[in-house]
């Protein structure tokens, strides 16, 4: 082990005795290498950290991207294939215009299909003389 600056100060090392001198600058110099060593260490762990946190960062992106995406086909396919199945058509039967000629054949009655709005045609007035 090498003097400390104290000792050497209380030893006369100030009177030029730069052997002494010498042992405590390389002292010092060795421990500030093993400093910055360390330094170095820690940085090459920091540096590792990041770049695992940047692989795990996308790989958590890329799988929010695909739910996201999931979920916007799983909401399409819906609207397209489960609603309309329920939706009733628009037009049950054909409206014919009615003509005093149509007649029906014997027995037959016109009746709407069910949950069908029953509509009651306008009264038809004679045309006067």
């Amino acid at each position: 082990m090498s003097p400390s600056k104290k000792e050497l100060t209380a030893s006369g090392g100030d009177s030029g005795d730069w052997g002494q001198w010498s042992n405590l600058v390389l002292a010092e110099l060795k421990r500030l290498n093993e400093s910055i060593e360390k330094v170095r260490e820690d940085l090459t762990t920091v540096t590792l950290d990041v770049a695992t946190l940047k692989v795990k960062s996308s790989l958590w992106g890329a799988m929010a991207g695909a739910i996201t995406v999931i979920a916007i086909l799983g909401v399409d396919y819906m609207k397209e294939n489960l609603f309309k199945a329920h939706n009733p058509p628009t037009a049950i039967y054909q409206v014919v215009p009615y003509t005093p000629t149509t007649s029906l054949p014997s027995g037959a009655a016109i009746t709407p299909p069910v949950g069908a709005p029953v509509v009651t045609p306008p009264a038809v007035v004679p045309p006067g003389p």
